[in-house]
């Protein structure tokens, strides 16, 4: 019906509508019409149109049927004991005569909010235990920047933009120069850094440097943090006093501006009371464990930036994760061994994989909407990557 009041009749007599057996495969194996996987996909915006979240619940009850209920992407928990109460009405609160009645007093949405919560239904949650998929989702959530999907000639691309929850800025006008004259000093640090400085201090400076450039609009508040906070653990590591009195007091000043340029974010803090509570096994994160994972994913988004899926912007976001991940990689500013895993902190290791973590898992949901992208062998590649990047990021934070 989705198809013939929007495409037409024509349209409409030419698409597959049915899941068919792939030719030459086993039985298990099935193809599914893109013009089903995109309908389906669209109940997501339900929760736009009934006004509640748990609209989103009628997609993980098809898309198990769509791809296989082994499908680990998609938790089809209609399928449980509780479901069957449900649909047989044996909880004493759901009566048929009334429970699925609308009325001005108990609309679709409160029905749906009904089922949701007799299932145990959450957003977002997949088959982790529920405890761990609600610190994924508020990851999630915060993570700056986040992905997201621009459609150019027709065509979906996956993109960055920033967090309008967490990067709001305040006081714009007090803003206007400031990230501009910060990059300004950045930069000018970066050409006096000495040749016995740590690499990673250019490598943080020019990055910080570069996301102030996108002005107090677009900038990344995580990555302001991120990379201010290792470019502070590096200068003041005290194994590396290497820096000239000049040098030491242009910190002073840039210090000054890192500070004010945050507190212009207040809502940026919403990320650190979410991240500070998490153990983080900063020994373990280290080498491949750390960089392994992030280059893979990059690898796989160059393959479907090199086929125009992904802008420049989303491509040089996972470059410079990738760059950051061998950054962080080493025991980084130096760690003992035998460090066990810290709760109630953030060190900028700790900080990168959080928020690295929160944008993996948030691109996946990015994925599960944008089909036609997803289903390219480039984004299949993606989608297997980033999932094993997840469970790599998880094992740092216990989780």
């Amino acid at each position: 019906c989705a198809t013939l009041v929007r495409d037409g009749e024509e349209t409409l007599s030419q698409s597959a509508l049915w899941i068919s057996e792939k030719s030459g495969q086993e039985d298990s194996e099935v193809s599914v019409p893109e013009t089903l996987l995109s309908e389906v996909a669209r109940l997501s915006d339900l929760t736009n149109i009934l006004g509640t979240p748990n609209a989103a619940m009628l997609r993980d009850w098809y898309m198990p049927l769509l791809h296989g209920t082994t499908d680990e992407r998609w938790n089809n928990i209609f399928l449980g004991e509780r479901a069957r109460d449900l649909a047989l009405h044996k909880n004493q609160t759901l009566k048929r005569s009334t429970f699925w009645t609308i009325t001005d007093d108990r609309p679709a949405s409160k029905i749906i909010d009904d089922v949701a919560e007799a299932l145990g239904w959450k957003p977002g949650i997949l088959d982790e235990e529920e405890e761990d998929a609600i610190d994924l989702n508020a990851l999630a959530e915060v993570a700056s920047p986040q992905p997201g999907l621009k459609t150019e000639n027709g065509v979906d691309k996956l993109t960055v933009t920033n967090n309008s929850e967490v990067d709001q800025v305040v006081a714009q006008a007090q803003l206007e120069n400031l990230p501009f004259d910060q990059a300004e000093l950045c930069q000018t640090m970066i050409d006096q850094l000495p040749g016995n400085a740590p690499p990673s201090v250019g490598v943080n400076l020019d990055a910080y440097r570069r996301n102030l450039l996108k002005g107090p609009l677009a900038l990344s508040t995580r990555l302001v943090a991120q990379y201010g906070d290792a470019f502070i653990a590096e200068f003041d590591d005290p194994h590396s006093d290497v820096w000239s009195t000049g040098t030491k007091s242009l910190r002073v000043s840039w210090n000054s501006n890192h500070k004010e340029i945050l507190q212009h974010y207040p809502l940026a803090k919403k990320a650190d009371e979410i991240i500070a509570p998490l153990p983080f096994d900063e020994a373990a994160a280290t080498g491949d464990a750390l960089s392994k994972p992030i280059s893979d994913v990059n690898e796989a988004v160059k393959a479907l930036h090199e086929i125009e899926l992904t802008d420049d912007d989303f491509a040089e976001f996972f470059g410079q994760a990738a760059a950051d991940a061998d950054n962080f990689s080493v025991a980084w500013p130096s760690v003992d061994p035998s460090d066990k895993p810290v709760t109630g902190s953030i060190t900028p290791k700790k900080r990168y994989a959080a928020a690295t973590l929160g944008f993996m898992s948030k691109l996946l949901n990015t994925l599960d909407s944008a089909v036609s992208l997803s289903n390219t062998p480039q984004g299949q590649a993606v989608i297997k990557a980033v999932r094993e990047a997840i469970a790599a990021l998880r094992v740092f934070f216990g989780i």
